[in-house]
Parts: structure tokens; C-alpha cells; sequence
């Protein structure tokens, strides 16, 4: 297992990366494309720092821009 912080800090912040770059479907469907960093942090990370790093890489922008 890699060290906790700058491994959870890098997923956290690739993850993130990678979900603010969504594949729109239609006018409401998107594609997160985050799903295998998140996967990976699962297999690479304890179970707690994947959680967070699947939390964060979770959120969406338009929850904070009170669109859904």
C-alpha cells in the first residue's frame, strides 16, 4: 500500500479531474468518466481513503449550483 496522503490526495484529485470532464448523452444524461480511478483507489487504498476518494468524486457541480 502506497503512503495514506499523497496517494489519497493524488486519486482524490485525478478523480475529480476526470469527473469534471462528464460525456453528455442528451440534454440530461451524463457520463462520469471517474469510474476506474475510483475503482482503483478501491484496489490501491484502505477502505476509508477509497470512501473518500469515491465521496468526493461523487459530487457533482450542478449539487452546488442548486440545479438538481
Amino acid at each position: 500500500m502506497p503512503d495514506s496522503w499523497p496517494a489519497l490526495v493524488s486519486f482524490t484529485c485525478v478523480a475529480c479531474a476526470a469527473d469534471a470532464m462528464r460525456i453528455r448523452l442528451g440534454k440530461e444524461m451524463t457520463f462520469a468518466v471517474s469510474l476506474p480511478v475510483v475503482l482503483a483507489s478501491g484496489m490501491v487504498l484502505a477502505p476509508a481513503q477509497a470512501a473518500v476518494v469515491g465521496f468526493l468524486a461523487a459530487v457533482d457541480k450542478r449539487e452546488w449550483a442548486g440545479q438538481i
